[in-house]
């Protein structure tokens, strides 16, 4: 029998303020499972069998899973004729079902899995576009279950995709049969026997491994290539109608799908820390002007600083002998009045990143930028050297984007510098990262001394786009009073840099820039000292992330700052003060800072008296600490973790849920700790 199949491919998604953020484990029975991810029971969702455009439009799908059928389907292999047992038990685990015609054209990013049948494609292989494409994907975090067939696949087809990870399909024919030896792995989780009708050996080589044998032959084997996941059956009929209830397939293709949900594990960052007192082949560029004119004379010169390295504010590190940070300094340069451009851009450029698996399979970075330069004010943006396979060229991807400003020019705070390369307009389809750049910026005509430090240079996985911005306070009923130091609070995604945090007094008619221009570092807090000017019974807070004006947010209701004393219009430092409102919902807040080390702090509020509890899970759903359990009254409570267990030992780095039960309400969220 001819076999088919079936290609998976999941862009992982980055949600936690950290690193990256993935789809949920998904459980199998919806009455009873609860996913610790969201706190909620998982819910079945109508199965729509037509391609959905809107889905490419909008870049969210909601749990759709594509499959393809768009180089033909000659043996009815399509998800309405043989996989109807398939598509339920993905219905229970929260997935609907989307059929398109026309991959090619399709931005895979937008749905959680892609299916590909090669029993399809036998006589119209994929495009190397497309196989290019699929391979972009994979490497980029996604996640691939391929069906294999026993007459075979034609190097032609998808399996050139598939040996690119040590996995060849349908090598030679095996009987059908049940077969038990299966090797201990999530995907056989209370599996002792699968069934096939015919299959195809599956070759394996470095870096996959066989997972089930029949005899000395490999029928099922799995690739973990760095945040992606690769599963290889022999068999395309292994879960179609006819066979997916013998032996136990049924539970041995939810767990494969289980698994390839399951958020990947990173290669370790190669962080650049500059801890081993050189510069770690980091070298700098000289001064060129915005319209590339140089480089010129400009008195810069590189070289590693002893007593600067983050986390300690700039100049304020001990003098260890190692730990450090490189620097860019120049004494009294540029200077130039009549030189062609207005700024002046020096670079620090990294070493040849090629071979660097953690920085191929990074969608962008972080740094810590400190200043101790005067003359003026700085500003820094950075762009990538990258060879593009497709046009089999080095280019330079990126030398337009956006110059952000430095907040902080003392030697008391770092600037906390996210860059998402997969934003940038330019950047290739297929592309090897070779250098990145952090460029400063600096204005032509004045003269600049001191030095620009660069640390703790990370290579970050998953989406980095900024996205959102919630004001949490004052939000909506509160009394402020002139005079009075309030602190104005926002959550962010992790991606968003320098804020602009505003007030209006008119109902949103008029803005006015609390900041007065220098902007504020996205530490979710601000203290602002009310003025008399700002007396009105219909204000609101507007947080606004410098870098994209159209990514804001604004008090969900008015407040009111009313004078402090008894007597109107008569400003006294006497106040009278007000309790903030009580709040109207249950809510669970994302944890600041997140990542974090060692502590973060946790906020909630409880419209109501009820009995609260909040602790730390790990992974696994393990209780680790019990942060808070009692009755509480209405209001807003924050609390502290500081990444100790109940027995007050150190927990290790890595992810952790932290879940809040208050009466009926149950909300989860997720945290990382990073050391």
């Amino acid at each position: 029998m001819q076999q088919r199949s079936v290609l998976f491919s999941l862009a992982l998604i980055i949600i936690l303020g950290g690193f990256m953020i993935a789809p949920p484990v998904m459980a199998s029975n919806p009455a009873t499972k609860i996913d610790i991810t969201t706190g909620e029971p998982f819910t079945a969702v109508p199965t729509s069998d037509v391609d959905d455009p809107a889905a490419s439009i909008n870049g969210t799908t909601g749990g759709q899973i594509l499959w393809d059928v768009s180089h033909g389907n000659p043996w009815g292999y399509d998800p309405n004729n043989r996989y109807r047992s398939l598509k339920s038990i993905l219905q229970t685990m929260g997935y609907t079902m989307v059929i398109t015609n026309d991959i090619a054209h399709k931005e895979l990013s937008h749905y959680d899995v892609v299916v590909i049948n090669i029993a399809a494609a036998w006589f119209e292989p994929y495009t190397w576009n497309e196989k290019q494409k699929i391979k972009t994907y994979i490497q980029n975090g996604g996640r691939l279950l391929i069906m294999g067939d026993n007459a075979g696949c034609p190097n032609t087809n998808i399996n050139v995709v598939a040996q690119e990870y040590g996995l060849t399909c349908g090598v030679s024919n095996i009987n059908s049969g049940y077969y038990d030896n299966l090797a201990t792995h999530p995907i056989f989780t209370g599996v002792s026997q699968v069934y096939l009708a015919s299959g195809g050996e599956v070759r394996v080589t470095s870096p996959a491994q066989a997972v089930a044998w029949t005899g000395w032959r490999a029928f099922m084997a799995v690739a973990e290539p760095g945040l992606g996941r690769v599963v290889v059956t022999g068999d395309v009929n292994f879960c179609e109608d006819s066979y997916i209830n013998r032996g136990q397939n049924w539970r041995c293709i939810e767990n494969i799908f289980k698994w390839l949900l399951e958020p990947g594990t990173p290669p370790p960052p190669e962080v650049f820390d500059f801890n081993d007192g050189t510069l770690q082949g980091w070298t700098m560029e000289r001064a060129y002007d915005e319209h590339g004119h140089g480089p010129f004379n400009d008195n810069f010169f590189m070289n590693w600083a002893d007593f600067t390295s983050f986390p300690n504010p700039p100049s304020h590190d001990p003098w260890d002998g190692m730990k450090g940070s490189a620097f860019i300094g120049c004494w009294d340069g540029p200077g130039y009045s009549n030189w062609q451009g207005q700024y002046w851009i020096v670079k620090f450029k990294s070493p040849d990143l090629t071979t660097n698996a953690s920085w191929q399979q990074a969608s962008g970075f972080t740094a810590k930028i400190g200043s101790q330069m005067l003359g003026g004010n700085l500003w820094y943006n950075y762009f990538l050297f990258v060879f593009d396979h497709d046009r089999n060229q080095y280019r330079y991807v990126g030398w337009g984007n956006p110059i952000q400003p430095l907040l902080y020019y003392d030697t008391a705070h770092w600037n906390h510098a996210s860059f998402d390369w997969t934003a940038t307009p330019d950047l290739p389809q297929n592309y090897t990262v070779k250098h990145v750049y952090v460029c400063i910026w600096g204005q032509m005509s004045r003269r600049y001394n001191g030095r620009i430090f660069l640390d703790e240079v990370t290579p970050v996985y998953g989406t980095m786009k900024p996205s959102w911005i919630r004001v949490t306070y004052p939000n909506g009923g509160e009394v402020w009073r002139v005079n009075r130091d309030y602190t104005i609070t926002w959550e962010t995604d992790k991606y968003v840099g320098q804020v602009m945090v505003e007030i209006s007094t008119t109902g949103g008619q008029s803005w006015w820039d609390v900041t007065q221009g220098k902007y504020t570092e996205n530490d979710g807090n601000y203290t602002y000292k009310v003025v008399w000017q700002n007396v009105s019974e219909n204000c609101y807070i507007r947080i606004r992330y410098i870098g994209d004006f159209s990514i804001n947010d604004v008090s969900d209701h008015r407040f009111a700052i009313r004078w402090s004393g008894a007597v109107e219009g008569a400003p006294t430092d006497v106040a009278q003060h007000e309790p903030l409102a009580v709040p109207t919902e249950f809510s669970l807040m994302q944890n600041y800072p997140n990542p974090f080390n060692p502590q973060t702090t946790i906020s909630y509020h409880l419209p109501q008296a009820t009995d609260v509890s909040l602790s730390i899970f790990d992974l696994q759903g393990n209780e680790i600490r019990q942060l808070v359990q009692s009755s509480q009254a209405a209001g807003r409570y924050t609390i502290q973790w500081n990444g100790r267990d109940n027995q007050d030992q150190p927990v290790a780095s890595g992810f952790y849920f932290y879940r809040l039960r208050a009466g009926d309400y149950t909300a989860t969220k997720k945290c990382l700790l990073m050391k």
